[in-house]
């Protein structure tokens, strides 16, 4: 692959701030991940996403639906998956996947996405965040339907698991206190 090297090097720029609402029960944020070529600096991807550190699995919901229906849908699905479980700790929400530059070849997407994701996975885990949710239409919203299916097994090749699915996406999570 062509590709394989060019996005090794990436230096994340992360920004967080509390929400004004919330105090600091939920962080808004983005992570800019930026390359160096000859002397210059180019943005290459943005990542979106929102921390919720609330540890009552009603009180994530409530937040998430102040947001949006997409995150509001993306708390229930967590929610209705552990049952069980009624605290939930830090989470991150991914809202968007924001490509800088255009990339017409679905391999080198991909691969991209999978080192941002696994940077990212390092970076919430030194911040302490113990899970990451989101669906796979937050990060390339205008796949094909096979093109998603590659999509979502590169996802899930790096420990994501699916938590719900139906014909039009997948919300898969990962638990960060694990390695």
């Amino acid at each position: 692959m062509k590709y394989l090297n060019d996005y090794e090097n990436l230096e994340p720029s992360i920004n967080i701030v509390p929400d004004s609402d919330f105090d600091y029960q939920l962080l808004d944020g983005n992570i800019t991940f930026s390359q160096y070529k000859e002397e210059e600096i180019s943005e290459v991807v943005e990542i979106i996403f929102s921390i919720f550190n609330s540890y009552e699995a009603e009180e994530f919901w409530d937040m998430a639906d102040s947001i949006s229906g997409d995150f509001e849908f993306v708390a229930s699905t967590y929610n209705d998956y552990c049952t069980d479980i009624t605290e939930t700790g830090s989470i991150a929400i991914i809202d968007n996947f924001i490509f800088h530059s255009p990339i017409e070849e679905l391999g080198e997407k991909l691969h991209l996405i999978s080192v941002c994701l696994k940077a990212l996975n390092n970076i919430f885990r030194i911040l302490g965040i113990d899970r990451i949710v989101f669906m796979t239409k937050s990060i390339i919203m205008d796949l094909k339907i096979q093109d998603r299916r590659s999509l979502v097994n590169e996802v899930l090749k790096m420990g994501y698991i699916p938590i719900y699915q139906d014909k039009n996406d997948v919300v898969v999570a990962k638990n960060l206190n694990y390695l």
